[in-house]
């Protein structure tokens, strides 16, 4: 007996296969999530739990602290504490105390930090009572650092009161951070987690995101790094070979809008500032990427936002001579060699810089820094959280494909798809090593 479906019916059915046939592009990536998981911060009206939950930077869990009035723990489900004072008018300073100073000395994942409030009178700055366990404190120790052997918790002695230390304080505490020492790094002395970099305004957080830390810094120094100079304009970059490939180990930083037309309005430094560039390199739409007006006149192409067009198999792009825009199936390649993409991020990431430690070990050498990305008018955002770099392998009319890393999936690499329009990184692949 033969079974005639009508026309309507056979239509649903091939829109269903269709709708399946790159699931990758469909369900929720790890980026939307993470993107999705960084927008609010809230404390429950019972006040039983805090979501740090951080918008597009670190500081931003402490900007929303700092609206509390009253102080209180922090506890993660172990059982674990670290105390965390709200402001005052006269602690402006512990506004710029980088979040990543809230987990030095326990590791919190961020959706099982309890809130648990604390008699204000139980922690009063400026106590000088000798039950405190604390000596005298005048202009002659100014700046002296002590621990209680009451509370336990580490005070500074300025303006002649005793008040508490910032981690960052007491963990670099008897370290020399001066001219001579800009660019050291140092072990906390406290905290088994974290690290500071020394720049000419004194000691900064080094395992956390910040644009202080120039991109050498960031580099490992185990790894014995090639050299790259760009003809076009000097830039000098490091290399590293990784199985049959060898790829930038640092974002590309080419703004020649004169020599490169496709640049023009469509490379940018974060928020605008050339020194952040010194750091993470540009960022770059899809079309600017792919360099779509020299596609255009060497290939009458019309590629970009909003267009499809069939692309060589080899696109050099904005590359230096001698170099390309990776290609997805290049990209898998990285991946596969190392393991797959379930594990590759954590050897591709750098030892630091990334959020609530999903740094990695960078045993291959590729550095990746969680740059962010340019996202829509002048707004830029995830530094510190996510890497984002393009392939030049188009998905759709108005998305591409790209190779990113997210600080919440410590082991795994993904590669997925967004809109053109965006700005991301670009690392390039040396030519004929597919």
């Amino acid at each position: 007996m033969k079974i005639i479906l009508p026309f309507w019916v056979c239509l649903i059915f091939l829109f269903v296969a269709c709708s399946n046939a790159d699931y990758e592009a469909l369900e929720e990536s790890p980026f939307e999530a993470a993107e999705k998981a960084v927008q609010d911060t809230s404390v429950s009206d019972e006040n039983e739990w805090l979501e740090p939950v951080v918008s597009s930077s670190s500081e931003s869990l402490v900007d929303s602290l700092n609206d509390l009035t009253e102080p209180f723990f922090l506890s993660s489900s172990s059982g674990d504490s670290i105390l965390y004072l709200p402001l005052d008018d006269d602690a402006e300073e512990r506004k710029v105390d980088s979040l990543i100073h809230l987990y030095d000395d326990v590791l919190f994942e961020p959706d099982t930090l309890e809130l648990d409030s604390v008699e204000s009178d139980s922690i009063e700055s400026g106590s000088n009572e000798p039950d405190m366990g604390l000596p005298s404190c005048s202009m002659e120790n100014e700046g002296e650092i002590t621990r209680s052997v009451k509370d336990e918790m580490y005070y500074v002695c300025r303006d002649s009161e005793w008040v508490y230390a910032l981690v960052s304080e007491y963990d670099t505490y008897g370290e020399t951070c001066t001219l001579a020492d800009v660019g050291k790094i140092i072990n906390g002395a406290v905290s088994d987690y974290s690290k500071y970099y020394c720049t000419a305004n004194g000691w900064i957080d080094y395992v956390d995101w910040s644009w202080e830390v120039p991109k050498e810094a960031r580099l490992n120094p185990e790894i014995s790094y090639d050299t790259l100079v760009d003809p076009r304009d000097g830039k000098v970059y490091k290399t590293i070979k990784i199985a049959s490939q060898t790829w930038m180990a640092e974002n590309l930083n080419y703004a020649d809008s004169v020599k490169t037309e496709s640049l023009k309005g469509n490379n940018w430094c974060y928020h605008n500032d050339t020194m952040n560039c010194d750091v993470v390199g540009r960022y770059y739409t899809w079309a600017a990427a792919i360099d779509s007006v020299g596609l255009a006149e060497n290939e009458a192409l019309d590629c970009g936002y909003g267009k499809r067009c069939w692309l060589p198999d080899t696109i050099y792009g904005i590359c230096p001579p001698g170099w390309h825009l990776p290609k997805e199936k290049e990209w898998y390649a990285l991946l596969d060699a190392l393991g797959g993409k379930d594990i590759a991020g954590r050897v591709l990431k750098s030892q630091s810089g990334w959020f609530l430690h999903g740094c990695g070990t960078d045993s291959t050498g590729f550095s990746a820094l969680p740059a962010g990305r340019k996202f829509v008018d002048d707004y830029f955002d995830y530094e510190g959280l996510i890497a984002y770099f393009w392939s030049s392998s188009e998905y759709t009319e108005d998305y591409a494909r790209f190779m990113g890393l997210t600080y919440d999936h410590y082991w795994e690499a993904f590669m997925y798809t967004h809109k053109k329009s965006y700005g991301f990184s670009v690392r390039c692949l040396k030519n004929s090593e597919i």
